[in-house]
């Protein structure tokens, strides 16, 4: 029988760990867990910057930022001002003002290369901008066949069996960031043209 998740992270981080998972995984439903994550939150800022605590622990809770992970927060609290910065800024003003969900860093000046899918996640930065176009498909529509066809040219493939909004994220941010966007598509297209043209 195979072993939990939360088990192994009890192995890995300890009762802590293990329950900042089990509180995070549970969140959502609200009640109990809802409130610890909060008050984990909050404690977890002011050992993080207990001069600004407050002001962040509000302002997450106007963003809608509930999570315990200690590297977001981390994160969240070495980058405060820059967010506070780019929210008074006069782009995001005119670009966001009224987006349901906008991003807490600016994405113009991001390095995408050193902050996590995680994070990125939960300031709501767009995926990396590193790709010409995306095609969406349906059932019965040769959806197969053309990403067969994208992926022989050298493209990314789309994310198959998704669990969740997050994880769907995470993995297109991982999949952008380690293609080879200088990659030329495959000789053999350009001999063979017609195998695609069914």
């Amino acid at each position: 029988m195979g072993k939990s998740k939360t088990f192994e992270i009890l192995k890995q981080n300890g009762v802590w760990g293990a329950l900042e998972h089990i509180i995070d995984k549970k969140a959502h439903k609200g009640g109990i867990y809802a409130l610890l994550q909060r008050l984990m939150m909050a404690q977890i800022l002011r050992k993080l910057d207990s001069a600004h605590s407050n002001e962040m622990i509000l302002f997450c809770k106007k963003h809608h930022i509930y999570t315990t992970n200690p590297t977001f927060l981390k994160y969240f609290a070495k980058e405060y001002d820059n967010i506070k910065l780019w929210l008074a800024s006069q782009s995001f003003l005119e670009k966001y003002a009224n987006h349901p969900y906008p991003p807490l860093l600016n994405p113009n000046t991001l390095d995408y290369e050193q902050i996590s899918p995680q994070i990125a996640w939960e300031l709501n930065i767009p995926l990396p901008p590193y790709y010409k176009f995306i095609y969406f498909g349906s059932h019965a529509s040769g959806n197969r066949r053309l990403n067969h066809f994208v992926l022989n040219c050298g493209g990314m493939d789309y994310i198959r069996y998704p669990s969740s909004s997050k994880i769907i994220y995470e993995k297109y941010w991982e999949q952008i960031l380690s293609y080879h966007y200088t990659m030329p598509p495959p000789l053999w297209l350009f001999v063979y043209p017609r195998i695609y043209e069914r």
